[in-house]
């Protein structure tokens, strides 16, 4: 009965989602599918990534209502690592838009990055405003 209640307080998010080919964040940067991010470090109490969330059903089905805020941080020993963008969403509901990056690391699952906050709380290397690169490195 849980995994149905999730699944059904998803589809909403999900009815709206649409998929971008770029997205130029608040730090300066521009991003496309196949770039790579350097994780900074997370901003939650425990060292996780409060704005770094894993993802996939896998997750939906292990969901613990009951467990404390932070299930789904991605672990802190995924500081200063790198992911890879598969896919950028803009999410639209109640009249806001959130932009979720879906990435893949080598040591970070498949994670669901929300990029602005990110920036905002350095949970991504390239978090300062003033970012003398421009745009976001592609994998070699």
């Amino acid at each position: 009965m849980k995994k149905f209640l999730i699944v059904l307080l998803l589809v909403p998010l999900i009815s709206f989602a649409q998929n971008k080919k770029e997205y130029k964040a608040s730090n300066g940067i521009t991003y496309h599918p196949g770039d790579t991010i350097k994780l900074g470090t997370g901003s939650a109490p425990n060292g996780s990534f409060r704005f770094i969330q894993d993802g996939g059903w896998k997750d939906v089905e292990a969901y613990d209502p009951n467990r404390s805020t932070g299930q789904f941080n991605v672990d802190k020993n995924s500081a200063q690592t790198n992911v890879v963008i598969k896919k950028i969403s803009a999410l639209t509901g109640n009249g806001a838009t959130k932009v979720i990056f879906t990435v893949k690391g080598e040591n970070t699952p498949t994670s669901y990055l929300f990029i602005e906050e990110a920036v905002q709380s350095c949970e991504i290397a390239d978090c300062n405003k003033t970012n003398p690169r421009g745009t976001a490195s592609k994998l070699q």
